[in-house]
């Protein structure tokens, strides 16, 4: 890629390497309720004489979150053996590009404040910083911006928007995210990916698992595998022989 030999060669010659891009990020919601995951709205600008291929998924940036109290969150890059990159912005010299990105680990904290995050470019070695507002748990607070994902997914008007939407729902406590999930997947069993499938055995329940179980024979055979996965951990780790021997009769069908 043409910025490795950039920095390759500005690295051979012990100059220190341009910057190819420069980053801006802003919050979508300044002031979030804890619990919640943030949006960021990031933008990017090709600085170099050609053309740039930018991963634009979650997982590409770099985050580190500093609060009251001297709370520190750190979200580092991660992308298991045999993962891709799920999306990419191709900026010409001197254009730039928004697009979203979900910092889905906000939704773990607690104390109200005000919290910096500085979000970083590994491959580029470019930074930004974001400034938002947590406000004290409110359960009807959350339980709405729960749905305003969960509209954002069946709507589909963005397929970005979508995922990105379903990945923030899954991110939310389980007893509020999980009847949702469960109404995503009823309407779409492909909607059930990794981040769902957690999201799910978060909280065992009795409605989770006939959520799944009435999808199984509706799904494609992927999404069918991904619910009787998520099925067989939920009968092993169970306290409730009842709800054992429903899920394990129900895979004993397929």
């Amino acid at each position: 890629m043409l910025w490795t030999l950039v920095f390759a060669y500005n690295l051979m010659m012990g100059a220190p390497p341009a910057p190819l891009v420069s980053l801006e990020c802003q919050p979508d919601r300044p002031t979030i309720v804890a619990g919640e995951p943030l949006v960021l709205a990031v933008t990017v600008r090709n600085l170099s004489k050609g053309e740039l291929l930018i991963p634009t998924d979650s997982d590409s940036l770099e985050r580190m979150t500093e609060g009251p109290m001297g709370l520190r969150l750190a979200m580092a890059p991660t992308r298991h053996e045999g993962e891709t990159i799920s999306g990419y912005v191709r900026p010409n010299p001197g254009e730039s590009r928004t697009f979203l990105v979900l910092a889905a680990e906000t939704a773990q904290l607690r104390v109200p404040g005000e919290y910096r995050m500085s979000v970083r470019y590994p491959e580029f070695g470019v930074f930004g910083e974001v400034r938002f507002n947590v406000l004290a748990y409110d359960r009807g607070a959350l339980q709405k911006r729960a749905e305003e994902f969960y509209t954002d997914v069946i709507d589909r008007r963005s397929t970005g928007r979508s995922i990105l939407s379903k990945r923030a729902l899954a991110a939310i406590e389980p007893e509020i995210a999980q009847p949702l999930l469960c109404a995503i997947l009823k309407r779409d069993p492909e909607e059930l990916d990794r981040a769902v499938s957690y999201a799910l055995e978060q909280s065992i329940s009795p409605g989770v698992a006939d959520c799944l179980i009435e999808i199984l024979p509706r799904g494609s055979d992927i999404a069918r595998r991904s619910a009787e996965q998520v099925l067989r951990r939920m009968a092993q780790r169970t306290q409730d022989p009842g709800l054992r021997a429903k899920i394990i009769e129900a895979l004993a069908k397929e």
